[in-house]
């Protein structure tokens, strides 16, 4: 039996065709309108300095540099991996094997074809998986280390019960890294975007109403006691926080407002070296991430 049969559990009702392990059965309504959008596509974003991702991905890569490399983790559950941004760095960076979960089956198609197929030394190590948070069909214990970088928001009333199962999927003593995204940032962008009654009612309301296409993703105002009490009641012990700054969501900001377009192009580069050579500066931080271990 090889890591990847000791990792699923075979009475989830998960079949396995072209590579992904799929039952296209969800228990949360975003997931649904997520997986029609398509999923993420950070490959191609990540390569145009007209996208958010081009300054973002370094940034992202930079920290889970700085995580990983006081590990050595056997399995990382890579949890909403989106068409792979954080499997392409683990596959390259590191030698664990990698359960890649994400709840957009052409997401999963994108990673499979781009940089998995034909490629044995990486397909042996990488199992995807198509599910949502609340029902993966793995089994206890599978893995060592848990990334889930912004993946978990969507899930409104349901986060406390996703923490808890990615939990439940670690082995003892396991690491959880969950990124999320920082509340007072959230509320500044409502501000920026739709001005300061919608900001004023986002406080209120603790709920987030996300546009896409002609329908709304709604998500809540994810506060750091809300996360440290999830982390804690599912049996956390937070070691450390880091995170990722606000700078390239104000740069692609400034684009959507056509503002200092010039500029932004001439110097997207060197905008990119600058933020990356912050390091531990970055106050300002878009997502809060948390990495806590279990036990």
């Amino acid at each position: 039996m090889n890591w990847k049969e000791r990792a699923i559990r075979e009475d989830a009702g998960f079949s396995f065709q072209v590579g992904i392990y799929s039952r296209q059965t969800f228990t949360d309504g975003n997931v649904g309108l997520y997986e029609k959008k398509g999923g993420t596509d950070f490959a191609s974003r990540a390569k145009d300095p007209r996208s958010r991702a081009y300054f973002d991905t370094p940034l992202i890569y930079q920290q889970m540099e700085a995580i990983f490399k006081e590990m050595s983790p056997r399995t990382v559950l890579d949890a909403g991996c989106g068409d792979g941004r954080a499997v392409i760095w683990l596959l390259e960076n590191t030698s664990a094997n990698i359960i890649a979960v994400d709840g957009s089956h052409r997401g999963l198609q994108k990673l499979y074809h781009q940089y998995l197929e034909g490629r044995p030394e990486f397909e042996e190590r990488v199992m995807l998986v198509h599910s949502d948070m609340l029902a993966m069909p793995l089994q206890a214990g599978c893995c060592d280390v848990v990334w889930a970088f912004e993946s978990l928001y969507y899930l409104m009333n349901d986060y406390e019960v996703a923490i808890k199962q990615l939990a439940e999927l670690l082995a003892a003593e396991g690491t959880l890294i969950n990124g999320e995204t920082n509340a007072e940032f959230d509320l500044v962008l409502e501000l920026l975007n739709n001005g300061p009654k919608a900001m004023m009612d986002v406080a209120g309301s603790g709920v987030i109403r996300e546009q896409w296409g002609e329908e709304f993703l709604v998500r809540p105002l994810l506060s750091r006691k809300r996360v440290l009490n999830a982390l804690v009641a599912a049996g956390f012990r937070l070691r450390s926080e880091r995170g990722i700054s606000v700078y390239p969501h104000l740069i692609s900001f400034l684009r959507s407002r056509n503002m200092f377009v010039d500029e932004l192009n001439a110097t997207s580069e060197e905008m990119k070296d600058v933020f990356l050579g912050m390091g531990d500066m970055q106050d300002a931080k878009r997502v809060n991430i948390y990495i806590s271990q279990k036990g």
